[in-house]
């Protein structure tokens, strides 16, 4: 049996590290009245919330994964001292070409934002623009840290839980794979209303839906990456996808 407390120590502590650059977002512009508590605090108790999220799928994929053949390989390798490159050069491949689709996604996703901003005020525009996540904060709690609680914790649930209620077999079937999969894309895509209502209080429907689906689509292709690849491949295709989306954005 394989040593368990390394790997989940520096799996929670990679997806940790994601939660820490939290701190470079402006939650500042998220108060429309005199915040109770200094912009440092609030910041600090932001935190809290993510991180736990992290520590539970943290321990809860670590449970369920190997019963249904998810795994975090290279993760796995690093943390009993070997190399994980070989795993490492055979995900980036897949996860490269996943990552440019959901980065022409992320675009398309921006500019439609783009448009229904323009119908807001001038004041309400800035305080949207003035939130946007800062890169490192979209790389590392974006591209690692939502993976851990999305596919590894969420996912493997969703998975697991088709497995136990079709009878146990040797190995889920595709289609229990499939349905976790697309079950976890949704949660994780309604996951992105609070912030889209925090900063928009009253979005249009057909932003609402945009919102949704692009996420939803997104999530399943990380999803695939995940079973397919392991977990290390999602979490580069979803970093990758935010500068990729960024890059497209300025040249579009």
């Amino acid at each position: 049996m394989r040593p368990l407390a390394p790997f989940l120590f520096l799996l929670i502590g990679i997806g940790l590290t994601g939660v820490a650059s939290l701190l470079a977002m402006p939650v500042e512009y998220l108060a429309t009245r005199p915040l109770p508590v200094s912009v440092a605090m609030l910041r600090a108790l932001l935190l809290v919330q993510p991180a736990m999220l992290t520590i539970g799928a943290g321990l809860l994929g670590a449970a369920l994964a190997p019963k249904i053949g998810l795994d975090a390989p290279a993760i796995r390798l690093a943390s009993e001292r070997r190399s994980p490159l070989p795993v490492l050069v055979r995900q980036i491949g897949p996860a490269a070409l996943v990552a440019v689709m959901i980065g022409f996604l992320l675009a398309a996703y921006g500019s439609a934002l783009d448009a229904s901003l323009s119908s807001l005020g001038s004041e309400a525009k800035a305080r949207v623009s003035a939130m946007a996540a800062p890169v490192p904060v979209r790389v590392l709690y974006g591209g690692v840290t939502e993976e851990i609680i999305a596919r590894w914790g969420a996912m493997t649930l969703m998975v697991w839980t088709g497995w136990r209620l079709s009878g146990r077999p040797a190995k889920p079937s595709r289609a229990t794979f499939w349905v976790g999969n697309l079950l976890a894309a949704l949660a994780f895509a309604v996951g992105h209303l609070p912030i889209l209502l925090a900063v928009m209080p009253e979005p249009s429907l057909s932003l609402l839906v945009l919102v949704v689906s692009a996420n939803v689509l997104a999530g399943t292709a990380l999803g695939y990456l995940f079973w397919r690849h392991g977990l290390e491949a999602s979490m580069f295709a979803h970093a990758l996808s935010h500068i990729v989306g960024l890059l497209l954005a300025r040249l579009l």
